[in-house]
C-alpha cells in the first residue's frame, strides 16, 4: 500500500471512532495484573483478528523506536511480566501529534486508550493503536 494510501486509511479509521477517553474500553489493560496483561498483549499479537476495531487501554512506558533507514518514529507503550524480566510493547499512533513534538520522555509513566487497528508494511502484518491522548 502507499503510504498517501496507508494515511488515508489510518485517517478514515480513526474518524469513524469516537473519542477514545469516554467509554468503557472493551479490553482494559490498566487494570488487570502484570501477568495477565502479558498474556493479552501476547494474544493480540498471536490472534490481531479477534481485536480489530476494539478500544483498548493499557498503562505502561513511552518506548520510541527511528527506522535508521527512513527516518520514522514508531511509538510504543511497553509493559513487564510479573518478573520483569520480558517485555512486550504495544504500537501506538497519537493522532495529531508527531514524535517528538508534546510527548513525555521516553522513559515516562504512560496511559492511553485507543483502537486496535493492523496494517501492512514491508510484507509484514503489525498492529497499532490509534489514540487521542496520551497520560
Amino acid at each position: 500500500m502507499a503510504t498517501g494510501s496507508k494515511k488515508i486509511l489510518i485517517l478514515a479509521l480513526f474518524a469513524s471512532a469516537k473519542s477514545f477517553a469516554g467509554p468503557k474500553p472493551d479490553v482494559d489493560l490498566s487494570i488487570m495484573s502484570k501477568t495477565m496483561v502479558y498474556s493479552e498483549v501476547y494474544h493480540m499479537m498471536m490472534s490481531p483478528k479477534d481485536y480489530e476495531g476494539k478500544i483498548v487501554k493499557i498503562k505502561g512506558t513511552l518506548a520510541v523506536y527511528q527506522d535508521e533507514e527512513t527516518g520514522v518514529y514508531y511509538t510504543a507503550v511497553l509493559i513487564a511480566d510479573a518478573a520483569a524480566c520480558c517485555q512486550q510493547g504495544l504500537e501506538f499512533e497519537w493522532m495529531g501529534h508527531k514524535y517528538p513534538k508534546g510527548f513525555p520522555k521516553v522513559g515516562s509513566k504512560i496511559t492511553i486508550t485507543g483502537k486496535f487497528t493492523t496494517y501492512e508494511e514491508g510484507g509484514m502484518t503489525y498492529i497499532k493503536l490509534l489514540t487521542d491522548k496520551v497520560d
